[in-house]
This record gives structure tokens, sequence and C-alpha cells, in this order.
């Protein structure tokens, strides 16, 4: 897993990104496990944007509450916004909402948060729709 410190005071400005493409494909749907320690980052939220000029919008049920395993901070198959089909570039973003701690504290300089098992899945445009783009 991706693993890190430095989030203490990160409310709204810290979180984790990756980018992908969506050409030929829609219905696109992410999966993903977050952990911290004791000390790292509680909440956070889903954002996606399309195009490195786009802009961030939060995901419908997209709220992530994080503990310090690998099965409370779940996301399973969130479906992304229809936006997001068939693109050549899309972001994604778990960024925190806040600096509360796993252990209900503020978050520490030296807390950690880690993600894993990210995946993106979605279904095949039909061709004669992505054969126009």
């Amino acid at each position: 897993c991706a693993t890190c410190v430095g989030w203490d005071n990160g409310a709204n400005t810290k979180y984790w990104e990756i980018k992908f493409s969506t050409l030929g494909h829609q219905d696109t749907k992410l999966s993903s496990k977050q952990r911290a320690s004791s000390t790292g980052p509680k909440n956070f939220k889903v954002q996606y944007k399309v195009g490195s000029a786009g802009t961030w919008t939060d995901v419908t049920g997209g709220t992530v509450t994080v503990g310090n395993n690998f099965t409370t901070g779940v996301v399973s198959e969130l479906a992304l916004p229809s936006e997001t089909d068939k693109q050549a570039e899309v972001h994604v973003r778990w960024i925190m909402t806040d600096n509360v701690s796993v252990g209900n504290g503020v978050v520490a300089t030296t807390g950690t948060s880690r993600i894993d098992s990210i995946a993106i899945t979605a279904d095949v445009a039909s061709v004669s729709d992505w054969m126009m783009h």
C-alpha cells in the first residue's frame, strides 16, 4: 500500500490522487481501502475532475471514515458521475475533510495514512459510440 506522514493541518488541502483514462468506457466505478494510525486522518471524501483544468466535484456517497484497519475505510464500487465517461483524463482524489484523527484527537505530524486496493472498473462503450470521439 501507499503510505505517508505529514497529514497535520491538512483539512481540505491534503489528499491522495490518481489519474486515468476512460476512453471507450462508461459507467465507471471506484473501489479502495484506506487505513490510518491513531494519530492519522480519519475523515475523507472522494472528488473527481475531468481533465487537468477541470473543477473538483464531490462524488455522491463518497464520504470515507477511516479506522486503524483496512475494513473501516472501504469504498466499494462507488459510481462515478456520467461526466467521467469516455474521457481521456479523469482525476480522482480522497481529500481530508477535517483535522480529526482516527483516535478522535488532532492529526499529528507523525500520523500515517495508507491507501490500497484502488480499482477502477467500467463497461465498454458501444463501438459506434466511442469511434465518434
